[in-house]
């Protein structure tokens, strides 16, 4: 009876050792920059779809966690781009005190991870938009719109969703997947609920959202790109009502509001079929 307590207590033992180990060689990871044993999970996956390793060491590991957890077994890296954007008054009336703070810094990044995959024997490019807000905010009655260029077409029969993730100390804290409110072939306008993400997060708190779609290209010589653009609603009390049209590299709000802000940018990718 002893032994088999005894025998208990050293597995117990052990089992906290290993615990405690893997829990301190992650807070090394943190602390040293060196990447976290998920994260050299993702750069081999990522490695195997033919993505450069300069690219790798661009992406963050949330990112590559997205990436990773929608790539299909013969889909190949094609092109990263990324920009750093400065928000902008629909009204464009520079006496506004929100306008000459919002377009002072770029507080928003907008990204295209860009691959291509064939689905039963049909050459796809798979686009993967993504936005990420470099400060705390609020983003209830926010969107994101993305648009193709002339000459490219969506995979209408799909539903992508729309993955918000809320961080705080550069660690998720929950996340929502919300399903696109507009579609069209030229691309889709997604919309965040009035109730979701009404204060800003505390402690260096951010959102960012994640998604990805299948597109054809219906002209040899179109250009490869995208529009994107997040709508931001500044408003305290009361949410502005407004709406987005989207057409080929085309996007449109309803609405002009001091309170509204838009980040939009161009994203060229690559494209080549095999």
């Amino acid at each position: 009876m002893v032994m088999v307590i005894i025998k208990r207590i050293i597995c117990i033992f052990m089992c906290l050792i290993a615990v405690l180990g893997n829990s301190f060689q992650l807070y090394a990871a943190e602390r040293t920059g060196q990447p976290t044993h998920r994260e050299v999970k993702y750069n081999n996956k990522l490695k195997k779809a033919h993505t450069p390793q300069e690219v790798i060491d661009q992406i963050d590991e949330d990112f590559k966690e997205y990436i990773c957890e929608n790539m299909e077994k013969n889909e190949y890296f094609e092109s990263y781009e990324y920009e750093d954007v400065a928000g902008e008054n629909l009204k464009g009336r520079e006496e506004n005190s929100k306008l000459k703070r919002a377009l002072s810094n770029n507080d928003m990044e907008l990204k295209v991870f860009a691959t291509r995959v064939k689905i039963n024997g049909i050459e796809y490019g798979k686009i993967y938009p993504s936005f990420k807000w470099k400060k705390s905010a609020a983003i209830k009655n926010d969107s994101f719109a993305f648009a193709l260029y002339s000459g490219w077409s969506s995979k209408t029969n799909e539903s992508p969703k729309l993955t918000i993730a809320a961080y705080r100390e550069n660690k998720i804290i929950n996340s929502n997947n919300i399903t696109y409110a507009l579609a069209n072939e030229a691309g889709y306008v997604f919309r965040i609920p009035r109730t979701y993400g009404m204060v800003p997060l505390p402690q260096g708190g951010y959102f960012r959202g994640y998604t990805n779609f299948y597109a054809r290209k219906v002209n040899k010589r179109a250009e490869n790109g995208i529009s994107l653009t997040y709508v931001h609603d500044t408003s305290s009390l009361f949410n502005v009502s407004y709406g987005i049209n989207i057409w080929f590299a085309s996007i449109s709000i309803t609405k002009q509001s001091n309170d509204l802000f838009t980040f939009s940018k161009n994203l060229g990718f690559s494209y080549s079929t095999k």
